[in-house]
């Protein structure tokens, strides 16, 4: 059997002739589905949770805290504001019961031990809460032991990296 590029058949010892239209690349692509490329114009999966005055004014406490740390970006992430430094180390969300919460990381052994000392105020969140991470009741602590508990959470996210002056630099201005 033999294909001819110029009629776009096969041909043959075979009785039946095979057709396979010729479409050109540039066609065949205009025909494809196009997607956005821009993320501004993706509609995001997850809606965009809407919080109570009270948990407004819970964010604005996480936001002012969380800004003062470096490198730290805001993003939208499963529909609640996400703080990341290198990796998520904050997430602002809100219980069943709409009470703002914010889910952090935990050195190993410290979620337990937060959770028995206070479970008024900590809890074990879904989700990360096996990884680690515990939630904390945002309505139950105070502004200076829930900066604490983000700075080390920050922390736990790898060191900030200054810009180093390159050695060939260093060993001109030394000699």
């Amino acid at each position: 059997m033999r294909f001819s590029f110029a009629t776009g058949t096969f041909t043959g010892s075979r009785q039946f002739a095979l057709t396979v239209p010729l479409v050109s690349y540039p066609e065949k692509m205009a025909t494809k589905t196009k997607f956005p490329s821009k993320k501004e114009e993706r509609v995001t999966t997850h809606p965009v949770r809407v919080f109570s005055a009270e948990g407004e004014e819970h964010l604005r406490r996480v936001r002012h805290i969380c800004s003062g740390l470096p490198n730290t970006t805001e993003k939208l992430s499963h529909g609640s504001p996400t703080f990341f430094h290198k990796k998520v180390y904050c997430r602002f969300t809100q219980t069943d019961e709409e009470r703002a919460v914010v889910w952090i990381p935990v050195p190993p052994g410290e979620q337990v031990a937060l959770i028995r000392s206070a479970p008024a105020v900590y809890f074990r969140p879904p989700y990360v809460g096996v990884y680690g991470w515990v939630g904390i009741m945002l309505d139950r602590i105070d502004d200076e032991e829930l900066g604490a508990h983000l700075h080390d959470a920050w922390k736990m996210m790898g060191p900030v990296r200054v810009p180093s002056r390159s050695k060939s630099l260093e060993s001109r201005l030394s000699a």
